[in-house]
């Protein structure tokens, strides 16, 4: 699993590298960069004909929780290993999509259909991405353009008004391979729901209401370009635009009627490689890009309890960053990787009454260096790496609200971040990893600054800092003679984060954030695939988490509980089997309840999701899918008082004539 990339030392040297550069190709981002790491690889493919976003198909990863705030298209944050938001960095095709204003990144914001894969890194992270989240990272993969010209069309539609198209086309245009997506989708999200009336401890005044307020729409547009010459070099251009227009309902219990939202991305980044540039034995990636983000809020009467809002939040990001690698010997290699990036944040409230917001920036610096030593011909390898982040934050002037006058930010901060992962090849198919790592995360403008919302800055912030230690197996067998392949992974981690940064309740709706909290996030992961006969498909994976509150706050009331919004126990399963052209399946999700509050008083039930649906070849390059979701039409929530929907019935149409070769 991975130890490919060595070879014998009895090879001569131009052996090596013509071995090397084609084995490196082959390989994921993950085996070259965080060999050790524990990485799920999600394929998009498997939602083709169904009505999925990447918050669905991330959240059915092992050790990953996703908390919705409503339906399809609603805002959408993720948790990695018990973690926060905040400590989970996203990026598209390794170009950062965190922002410093805020890191916690919409995941019903990213589209799945131009995605190649997406990889989940749970703990340990790859070099090459610069960043060392306390939780880990999710990166998006777009599809790479190739030789081969094709047109692919999906269309489908569903309950509560659910719309969706998509077209995707690959063509030789001018020397350059393109590949080019455009996604659309909408929702009326007009699902029904039972609603306690803000009453939760009095259930005689429930009822069933229709969500109103609730329709979005939104459209993704990407497009890639490569050039290549040779074998061992190629130039990639990457374009993607989204806008989304939302209504925002807020609670369901006394919805909002007149909040709205609005956003726009443009992300454009250029990246080359090459092989045998310094060096013969050695391979370098340069790559540069540049994000402008726009946001509207719009909340005229203040009914989502943050008085009058008529935002505009303008965010541009600039950056690049360029790895080297070297392959020393046939038993290591060399990898080193800096750097750097421009933020500027410019906010705007044209609201009656409310405060000027201060410009911020931050500008950061990264690098680091990680060496890969196999030893004992291949049997073990050790995989030392050492980041060091430079952040420089400033605010143009002070910044006055809720009665008090902050002073202008001018702060740097510097961050070491070593870590250690070791793997051990037990025998062909089967190792065992662990990886131990001290990560620090600098606290976000919204932190450090405030906003006019509810939450009051504190520029005395420090950073987090964490300890994740994790122990695991991996394993993948094939059985030839019963065409059987067997893969799975089971791991163990127990993470220690100090100087947490916790929300303190100040008066009834303003909260003040304080470096007070510690945490300890312990849990185990467990997951299988099995396929038989290329026909039957068994998928499945189990996490169970403790994150305990450690903290000291309002004099330790909440040492020992659970941190809310952390489920328990999660477990996904899906079960498919093909007959001739039609492929019936089965889900299941199951989260257990868990907390909404510190004091772990306020709880959300725990919840068992079936879906099953068919996928059907037709003819012409034409397939069909159909899927009923949610059967049981459970009545739940993530959060206290954002209802989910209930039974859904969805139905899409694919076009994906035979490419002739």
């Amino acid at each position: 699993m991975g130890f490919g990339w060595y070879v014998s030392l009895a090879v001569a040297a131009d052996e090596i590298r013509e071995t090397i550069t084609v084995r490196e190709r082959s390989l994921s981002e993950a085996e070259r960069h965080a060999p050790t790491a524990f990485v799920t690889h999600v394929d998009p493919a498997q939602y083709t004909e169904e009505m999925e976003s990447v918050a669905d198909a991330v959240g059915d990863s092992v050790g990953v929780s996703v908390r919705r705030y409503g339906g399809l298209g609603a805002f959408s944050t993720l948790s990695i290993r018990g973690s926060s938001a905040n400590q989970v960095s996203v990026y598209l095709d390794g170009v950062p999509l965190s922002r410093a204003h805020n890191e916690v990144v919409n995941l019903a914001d990213l589209p799945l259909d131009s995605l190649e894969r997406i990889e989940v890194y749970r703990g340990t992270t790859p070099l090459s991405l610069g960043a060392a989240g306390i939780g880990g990272i999710v990166n998006l993969i777009p599809k790479a353009p190739s030789q081969t010209p094709y047109t692919h069309a999906t269309a489908g539609y569903g309950s509560f008004t659910t719309r969706k198209f998509a077209l995707t086309h690959m063509q030789l245009a001018g020397g350059f391979q393109t590949f080019a997506n455009v996604t659309m989708m909408g929702s009326a999200g007009n699902f029904r729901f039972r609603s306690d009336n803000d009453t939760p401890l009095n259930p005689f005044d429930d009822r069933e209401v229709t969500r109103v307020h609730n329709s979005f729409d939104s459209v993704a547009a990407l497009f890639r370009a490569r050039r290549t010459w040779g074998n061992a070099s190629h130039l990639d251009l990457l374009q993607e635009t989204f806008w989304k227009t939302a209504e925002l309902p807020g609670r369901g219990a006394n919805p909002s009627l007149h909040a709205t939202s609005e956003r726009l991305r443009l992300l454009q980044a250029v990246r080359w490689r090459t092989g045998g540039w310094p060096g013969n034995n050695t391979d370098t990636m340069v790559q540069g890009f540049v994000t402008f983000e726009r946001s509207f809020f719009r909340d005229p009467f203040g009914e989502l309890g943050a008085g009058q809002q008529q935002r505009r939040d303008d965010t541009l990001v600039g950056g690049g960053n360029a790895s080297v690698t070297s392959y020393l010997t046939s038993t290591q290699m060399l990898s080193w990787f800096v750097e750097t990036s421009g933020e500027a944040f410019f906010p705007e409230n044209s609201a009656v009454n409310a405060p000027v917001e201060p410009e911020a920036s931050r500008w950061r610096a990264t690098a680091g260096v990680q060496h890969q030593w196999s030893l004992w011909h291949d049997r073990l390898r050790a995989v030392p790496t050492l980041r060091f982040e430079w952040l420089r934050d400033r605010s143009s002037s002070a910044f006055r609200d809720f009665g008090r006058q902050l002073p202008r930010i001018a702060r740097d901060e510097g961050l070491w971040n070593p870590m250690l992962g070791l793997e051990w090849n037990v025998t062909e198919g089967l190792s065992v990893r662990g990886n131990l790592a001290r990560v620090e995360r600098a606290p976000n403008f919204t932190e450090l600054f405030g906003n006019t919302g509810s939450v009051i800055g504190n520029p005395a912030l420090v950073p987090e800092r964490a300890w994740n230690r994790d122990l695991g197996v991996r394993f993948e067998r094939m059985f030839p003679d019963l065409d059987l392949r067997l893969a799975g992974e089971y791991a163990y981690f127990n993470n220690d984060v100090d100087r947490l940064i916790v929300f303190v309740q100040r008066s009834a709706a303003i909260f003040k954030p304080e470096n007070i909290g510690r945490a300890r996030l312990r849990g185990h992961e467990a997951g299988m695939r099995w396929e038989w006969r290329q026909r039957w498909l068994l998928d499945t994976n189990l996490t169970w988490q403790e994150p305990e509150n450690r903290s000291p706050a309002a004099g330790g009331i909440y040492l020992g509980k659970r941190l809310p919004g952390r489920p328990r126990t999660e477990w996904y399963l899906r079960a498919s089997s093909r007959y001739g052209r039609i492929t019936p399946y089965y889900e299941l999700n199951y989260v257990s309840g868990n907390f909404l509050d510190q004091a772990n008083f306020d709880r959300v039930p725990s919840r068992t999701i079936h879906t099953v649906g068919l996928t059907a070849q037709v003819a012409w390059g034409f397939a069909v899918g159909l899927q009923a979701r949610n059967l049981a039409d459970n009545q739940v929530s993530d959060v206290g008082g954002f209802p989910l929907p209930g039974r859904a019935l969805f139905a899409t149409v694919t076009w994906k004539p035979e490419v002739q070769q």
